[in-house]
């Protein structure tokens, strides 16, 4: 089971961090053969320091933390972002850590992108004199650009999380979300529509909103 299963696992010595057993995912992975891999060290593999390697299975062996992310070297001298699950088991009256381990580097580089992507965004929005905002997808606000407050009245974190609803004149509201709800069922592009909205000193103004999916 534990040679031949697909995930990634590693069997260590949580005293001295000798790795003790490697299945065949984790040569597939890394690049050595079972056989080196069984006379490596885990500090051979990975990028932080041994101090903090030693800590973190100190916490494991404890059952303190049992969700780590490392950075892991490969044979072919790569380094990849990896996401790993320890537990303590014991092996012929010694404790040992049972790892299976998560090669997550894509995951990691889309996150990156976005925050990069987010930060342009933002960097845009907060120039503009046009108020910008985001919704998820039943209609709370998850965004508001600077130009909230001159618009509204309210900071744009007091309106953040409230229904985009909740500020627009009550004979308003029944169109609007079945046109906020049309324009997320049938994918359209660009919406165009002029809406009543009501200030927080409860006068109103008229805008023209521009729906994006």
């Amino acid at each position: 089971m534990f040679e031949k299963h697909s995930a990634i696992m590693l069997i260590i010595d949580p005293d001295s961090g000798n790795i003790i057993n490697a299945n065949q995912a984790a040569a597939d992975f890394y690049g050595w053969p079972v056989d080196e891999l069984r006379t490596m060290h885990i500090q051979t593999i990975t990028t932080s320091t041994p101090e903090a390697v030693m800590d973190e299975m100190k916490k494991a062996r404890l059952s303190r933390k049992n969700h780590f992310l490392f950075q892991h070297h490969k044979a072919d001298g790569s380094i990849h972002d990896v996401e790993v699950f320890s537990t303590t088991i014991d092996i012929e009256g010694k404790d040992r850590l049972y790892s299976i381990i998560h090669d997550i580097t894509q995951r990691k580089q889309v996150e990156q992108a976005l925050q990069i992507s987010e930060r342009k965004f933002r960097s845009i929005t907060e120039q503009m004199t046009e108020m910008v905002f985001v919704t998820n997808s039943i209609g709370s606000l998850t965004y508001l650009s600077p130009a909230a407050e001159n618009l509204f009245g309210y900071l744009p974190q007091e309106m953040t999380g409230h229904s985009f609803t909740e500020y627009m004149i009550e004979e308003e509201i029944s169109p609007a979300l079945a046109l906020f709800h049309e324009t997320l069922l049938q994918q359209l592009n660009t919406r165009k529509v002029e809406v009543t909205f009501h200030r927080k000193n409860d006068t109103s103004f008229i805008g023209e909103v521009h729906l994006h999916r």
